[in-house]
């Protein structure tokens, strides 16, 4: 099983800050403050017919109080990790790119 960072759609008319807001509390029960720069943009095109999806990674920063209640969704695990230290284990392609733009890793 791969890992991931959390993710979700923006909605018609929705702000892509308000997007973030949205999906983590969805997904993790906490509110965060995203920066309101995309740090890194991949395009994923579906085979013809079907919408096109461009995915954005966007940096969010939380309190330290919120971190520690983080309650995840139905079927969501989570792992923390310091800015400074890969994760550990298997991830997708676009998170992996994701955070060798944010951090400069070498994974």
């Amino acid at each position: 099983m791969k890992w991931h960072l959390p993710d979700g759609e923006v909605r018609r008319g929705e702000r892509i800050a308000d997007a973030v807001r949205r999906s983590v509390r969805d997904d993790l029960g906490i509110e965060v403050a995203p920066d309101p720069a995309p740090f890194l943009v991949t395009e994923t095109i579906a085979p013809s017919g079907a919408p096109h999806y461009v995915t954005l990674h966007v940096a969010a920063a939380a309190d330290a109080d919120a971190l520690a209640r983080i309650v995840p969704g139905p079927g969501i695990d989570h792992r923390l990790f310091a800015p400074s230290r890969a994760p550990e284990g298997p991830m997708h392609a676009p998170t992996r790119a994701a955070l060798l733009a944010r951090f400069g890793w070498t994974l």
